[in-house]
């Protein structure tokens, strides 16, 4: 196995368990990986209209409306007349959305830090660095 084959292992396995770790309290939300996509992309991102949304998580606009209305009745999301555009609707996520979001998140880094705990504080720097310079390239790729 070269080095990339070694490191492209590596970031899948890690990764994978990392997206293992979160799904498991993903779950206690009785959340499906759609639905969670959905509150995870508008809370970076900010609302979202129905189509950049299908763009954003390759999916059909009646899969994403069938999903957004469950989600609606479950206090997750919110649809938003546009405030330029009448015609247009934006979708938002609720408080209860946005503090399942930072539940997870808070769940997961400190479950990265609980992986990493072993590893001294330089060696932590330059994984930060390497996994910065890996996303600028991948960005340059797209």
């Amino acid at each position: 196995m070269n080095i990339y084959e070694r490191l492209e292992f590596l970031i899948r396995k890690t990764s994978f368990n990392i997206f293992k770790y979160g799904r498991r309290i993903i779950n206690r939300y009785e959340l499906s990986k759609s639905q969670f996509d959905i509150i995870v992309d508008i809370y970076f991102t900010s609302p979202k209209s129905l189509k950049s949304l299908c763009k954003a998580l390759d999916l059909a606009p009646s899969t994403v409306s069938e999903m957004l209305d469950r989600m609606e009745k479950k206090d997750l999301i919110v649809k938003k007349k546009d405030k330029k555009d009448k015609r247009k609707i934006k979708i938002d996520i609720t408080e209860q959305a946005n503090n399942i979001i930072e539940d997870v998140i808070n769940r997961r880094v400190e479950y990265v830090k609980e992986v990493l705990e072993n590893v001294e504080e330089e060696n932590l720097e330059v994984f930060k660095q390497v996994l910065m310079k890996m996303l600028e390239c991948q960005k340059s790729l797209e």
